[in-house]
């Protein structure tokens, strides 16, 4: 907020002494500032408030952190890229960007920066997909499947199995109780799409007879690998943030299991049930 007022280089001193201004206010007083820049609106869907645009700002800002190595300023404190350094796997990165890169829509702050915490992830298509797909937003992830080059056959079958798949995650929701039972585990319900700081747990869920915690995965049609490290991931954010002494054990769902994916289970020590499950099955709750 305060560094957005600055209109040239010379307004930077008095940016800097409201920053410091603010640091120096208590708690109430803080809160009572966010409160103002949040009552005045301004036109705009997501710029409903001063405050929202200062939380739309904050990615940018980020991001041109992430990439400052690569930038200079001239004497007219303009933006510039650096001589010599367009070269190599820094070219290498922006012709794969201008080839494969796209505009990923997050549905949360936390979504974002979770991430914006994975030194490894970009801005790509494949990415994007995964986001999409992750968060079962069947449109989102059908537009990037056809900007990949997907055929109107491969789509069609691509939004059915997504179609399906938020279904049974619909089904097991609406029946927890009859889905504990057909797992035989005393489970639990807790959250749906749970967050995390290092992304949304399909469903969340804790054994009443342990007090240990399940997270379960949905395939969603992805390939062993990526569900299986992606259940790994969830599960050693809950051991290390909400387990405690708790053990902590981990459930794929899927309308079919591969053996590719029992392989990824039985190389490891930890407790992964393999479910077959169809959203068509009924359940008496009792």
């Amino acid at each position: 907020m305060f560094a957005a007022k600055a209109k040239n280089i010379s307004d930077l001193d008095k940016v800097i002494e409201q920053i410091e201004a603010f640091r120096e206010l208590d708690d109430a007083q803080r809160k009572e500032i966010v409160r103002l820049l949040d009552a005045y609106q301004i036109g705009g869907t997501k710029r409903g408030s001063l405050l929202n645009t200062v939380r739309l700002g904050r990615s940018y800002a980020m991001r041109m952190w992430q990439l400052s190595d690569l930038f200079d300023v001239d004497s007219d404190h303009c933006l510039l890229l650096k001589k010599g350094v367009i070269r190599g796997e820094v070219r290498k990165w922006i012709d794969d960007y201008a080839t494969n890169g796209t505009y990923i829509a997050f549905d949360s702050e936390k979504s974002f920066f979770a991430w914006m915490g994975n030194p490894d992830a970009k801005a790509d298509r494949q990415t994007a997909l995964d986001v999409y797909t992750e968060r079962g937003d069947v449109d989102a992830a059908a537009a990037i499947k056809k900007i990949m080059g997907a055929s109107a056959t491969d789509l069609r079958k691509f939004k059915q199995m997504m179609l399906s798949e938020k279904t049974l995650e619909d089904s097991i929701e609406a029946n927890f109780p009859g889905f504990a039972n057909f797992v035989q585990r005393p489970l639990q319900f807790i959250g749906r799409q749970y967050e995390t700081t290092v992304g949304p747990i399909d469903i969340l869920a804790r054994d009443k007879k342990t007090g240990g915690y399940v997270v379960i995965e949905l395939k969603k049609g992805r390939a062993a690998d990526k569900v299986f490290g992606q259940l790994s991931r969830y599960m050693g954010w809950v051991k290390k943030n909400l387990a405690g002494d708790a053990p902590v054990a981990g459930m794929i769902v899927g309308t079919s299991i591969d053996d590719k994916l029992r392989a990824a289970r039985d190389a490891h020590d930890t407790k992964i049930d393999l479910v077959t499950y169809s959203s068509k099955m009924s359940f008496k709750v009792e």
